[in-house]
């Protein structure tokens, strides 16, 4: 079926391209392929955990650490789906640490190992689980607690299943909303312009409902 699906192809092709130019970037600055000055470059000790806001520190002033629990060496890879468990991950507090080494920790202690902030998603009771760092998450990342972000209620999986719901109920409502409008239209006798017009907004209010459910569910969160 013609344009079956488009939505999701644009938004994978956006993300591929998001990719492309973060991989770019990185191997002309990795690779010296553009004249970049050190002197203004921040160098962290390798045993630095503390990153607020990854997105300039991991790709302004590249840090070459290692995680704070096992001590290897921290990779960030391209693909979030090729990930190792070395792969640099952050929390919500701002502290980065080995993926594996992270879930792991979390699995018997709902805090971080460094600051002891909560991590406790304060409705549903799941655990915060961290984000990882890769080329392709890197620029969507939501802001750390310390840039001024916060933790949500609901970890998604629960948020899905509440935002659908209401999503449900309100499709309802604008279905019903269309067959007031149909009836009113026939009831008052009114045609052309005005009728038109009528049914343009509310088929338009019906039609954005699972459009900004779809949206809400991309977003990045903690």
């Amino acid at each position: 079926m013609p344009g079956h699906n488009l939505r999701g192809r644009v938004e994978d092709e956006s993300k591929v391209e998001m990719r492309r130019l973060v991989d770019i970037y990185l191997d002309a600055i990795v690779f010296k392929e553009v004249p970049i000055d050190d002197a203004g470059r921040i160098h962290y000790s390798k045993t630095e955990c503390y990153f607020p806001d990854p997105v300039i520190s991991f790709l302004i002033d590249l840090p070459r650490v290692v995680c704070m629990i096992c001590r290897e060496k921290l990779t960030m890879d391209r693909r979030v789906e090729e990930a190792s468990s070395h792969n640099v991950s952050i929390l919500p507090c701002g502290h980065v640490a080995c993926y594996g080494c992270f879930e792991t920790w979390l699995d018997t202690h709902q805090a971080c190992p460094t600051c002891r902030t909560e991590m406790i998603y304060s409705q549903c009771r799941h655990t915060v689980l961290p984000l990882l760092i890769t080329s392709d998450t890197i620029c969507t990342l939501p802001k750390t607690l310390p840039m001024g972000g916060a933790i949500p209620p609901n970890c998604s999986k629960c948020e899905g299943r509440a935002l659908r719901k209401r999503k449900i109920k309100m499709l309802i409502l604008g279905a019903k909303g269309v067959y007031n409008a149909r009836n009113r239209i026939r009831e008052r006798k009114i045609e052309g312009e005005e009728a038109a017009m009528i049914m343009e907004i509310v088929e338009d209010q019906f039609r954005r409902i699972p459009l900004e459910f779809a949206d809400t569910l991309q977003e990045r969160r903690w």
